[in-house]
């Protein structure tokens, strides 16, 4: 039994002296007052506070780690809508823009198609304009052979001077048929002065 008792008490003081270490703050009268089942008891407890503690602390631990992962996501998914808004907004700019530089190019296409046209219209206009001018000329060259010369002449400018200007309107026809009557009428008038010309020479 002398030797149980001295185990007990070496067994004691080991508990006392781990309890001197765990708790800085007793003094020896105090931690002597404790003794092995104050030490147990308040060990148990502190163990049991520490467990508590701990929990708690990974129970907030927890709760922090889920409402981060919940903002995480829900930053996360807000910006991948704004993100899908943003490349779908520049898809429809981009449309929009291929949709007008088509419609330029159309029209740049359709005013040189018009710009084609109008230039061959007026090469059509001149020829035409070309063709009944020569017509005309061949006109009056048919009915009044070498007439440019005529109306050159002295005596027929000297006539036309002195006709009424029913007649004298007749030179600023574009009817090929006005310049041939008016070529008749100095013709006839000419033919009508030469027997008088001859009937005053005798």
């Amino acid at each position: 039994m002398g030797g149980g008792k001295t185990m007990s008490s070496s067994f004691a003081f080991r508990l006392l002296f781990v309890l001197a270490l765990l708790t800085p703050g007793l003094s020896a009268a105090q931690i002597g007052a404790m003794g092995a089942a104050g030490f147990l008891e308040g060990f148990g407890k502190g163990m049991a506070d520490a467990a508590r503690q701990w929990g708690e602390y990974e129970h907030e631990k927890a709760l922090i780690e889920r409402r981060y992962q919940l903002e995480e996501a829900r930053v996360r998914a807000q910006y991948e809508r704004e993100l899908a808004r943003q490349v779908a907004e520049a898809e429809r700019h981009n449309r929009e823009v291929d949709r007008q530089r088509a419609e330029q190019q159309k029209a740049e296409k359709q005013r040189a198609e018009i710009a084609a046209l109008q230039e061959q219209l007026a090469r059509i206009e001149a020829e035409r304009a070309k063709f009944e001018e020569d017509r005309a000329v061949a006109k009056v060259e048919a009915a009044h052979p070498g007439w440019i010369a005529t109306i050159r002449m002295p005596q027929f400018l000297a006539w036309k001077a002195v006709q009424p200007a029913s007649v004298q309107t007749l030179a600023t026809s574009e009817r090929p048929e006005d310049a041939i009557l008016m070529l008749d009428l100095f013709k006839r008038d000419q033919a009508m002065q030469k027997p008088r010309t001859a009937q005053k020479k005798k």
